[in-house]
C-alpha cells in the first residue's frame, strides 16, 4: 500500500463554504484511491519536521481531490456498530496483553489491570472512576 499527502476539497460537505484540507491519502495496489485520514504534524526533531513540511508541499503540485473521487460509501448503522465492536475487542486484547496474571485455573485466568485501562475500556470519565487503585479482572 502506498500513501502520500494531498489536498482534499471539502467545500461540498461544508455548506458550500470553501474549505481545502491537507490529508494523508492511501492507495490500492493498482493505484486507485483507497481512503484518507487527517494529518498531524509531529516530529522527533527539526530536520524531521522540515522533511514532513517538504512532503506537505508536494501536495500543492497535485490535483485537488474531492470526496467523490473516493469509492467510499457512508457506513450503515450496522457497519458502525460492527466497527465499534471491533475497536472495543482490539482495546480489550491490548489491555489483556499488558495485564498481570494473578492466578490461573483449569478453565480461566484472572488478571489485574490498571485503573486507567479499565476506565478506558468501560468508557468511564474521571467522575465515574472506581476508588480502587486496581480493578476487577476481565
Amino acid at each position: 500500500m502506498n500513501w502520500n499527502y494531498r489536498l482534499l476539497d471539502r467545500t461540498e460537505e461544508n455548506g458550500d463554504y470553501p474549505l481545502i484540507e491537507l490529508v494523508e491519502v492511501h492507495y490500492e495496489d493498482d493505484g486507485s484511491l483507497m481512503g484518507y485520514c487527517t494529518v498531524s504534524c509531529i516530529a522527533d526533531n527539526v530536520e524531521e519536521m522540515r522533511q514532513t513540511f517538504a512532503w506537505y508541499a508536494l501536495a500543492l503540485d497535485k490535483p485537488v481531490l474531492k470526496l467523490s473521487d473516493f469509492k467510499m460509501k457512508k457506513p450503515t448503522e450496522e457497519e458502525w456498530v460492527d466497527f465499534a465492536e471491533q475497536a472495543r475487542a482490539k482495546l480489550a486484547l491490548d489491555i489483556l496483553n499488558d495485564a498481570d496474571v494473578m492466578q490461573e485455573f483449569d478453565d480461566e485466568v484472572w488478571v489485574q489491570i490498571d485503573k486507567d485501562s479499565w476506565n478506558e475500556f468501560n468508557g468511564n470519565t474521571d467522575d465515574e472512576e472506581n476508588d480502587d487503585e486496581k480493578t476487577n479482572a476481565i
